[in-house]
């Protein structure tokens, strides 16, 4: 199924005339050739980028348990998820994204997975087969068995790390991760619902 992602920037401040862009807002800033500007009036400006792929959206309702309020366990999750899908689908990780958000209705975290291609491959699609997602959830379960030797309240490449989310290296937990993988086995009824574009 087709879903629409929306991928916000920090927010800008751009001159109202010129376009110019810059970090944080300054009353005075030079121009490009280093002399003093004479606009002062600047705008805020959000950058923004919708993209169009294949997405799944999982809740997994009483798995959460108390870590609904730690990122850093449902982002360990989310990234194990990610591994073990890529492994039952054998397709590089790289093919697969990944991210978190709380779902309104109920402030449950959900992972949302998504193609990695602009207009999806139908990868993702194929999670609706239980038994593809049940060998998924089983597969994630290896990256972070503790085989790479990196301690539970810590993270390596060998386990959720890898360079597209470096940003979260601080607090990625291998430990999380299978703990809600394993209740996710015990339980594996996972509220599994498309968002179409």
């Amino acid at each position: 199924m087709s879903g629409k992602l929306v991928f916000l920037a920090r927010v800008m401040w751009a001159e109202k005339k010129r376009g110019r862009a810059s970090g944080p807002r300054r009353r005075s800033h030079s121009t490009a050739y280093g002399g003093a500007c004479p606009e002062r009036t600047l705008l805020s400006v959000a950058l923004a980028h919708t993209f169009q792929t294949d997405t799944v959206c999982m809740t997994f309702g009483s798995v959460w348990g108390t870590v609904m309020a730690d990122m850093g366990a449902v982002y360990s999750l989310a990234y194990a998820v990610q591994a073990g899908v890529a492994q039952a689908l054998e397709v590089p990780l790289s093919d697969l994204a990944v991210t978190v958000r709380q779902t309104p209705a109920s402030g449950l975290p959900t992972v949302v997975l998504y193609d990695a291609v602009p207009g999806g491959a139908g990868l993702v699609s194929q999670l609706v087969d239980e038994g593809v997602l049940a060998q998924a959830m089983h597969l994630g379960l290896e990256p972070v068995g503790g085989a790479c030797g990196c301690d539970a309240d810590s993270s390596c490449y060998g386990c959720p790390r890898t360079y597209q989310n470096q940003y979260l290296h601080p607090v990625l937990r291998r430990g999380d991760a299978l703990r809600l993988l394993e209740r996710l086995q015990a339980v594996l009824e996972p509220e599994v619902t498309w968002r179409l574009g």
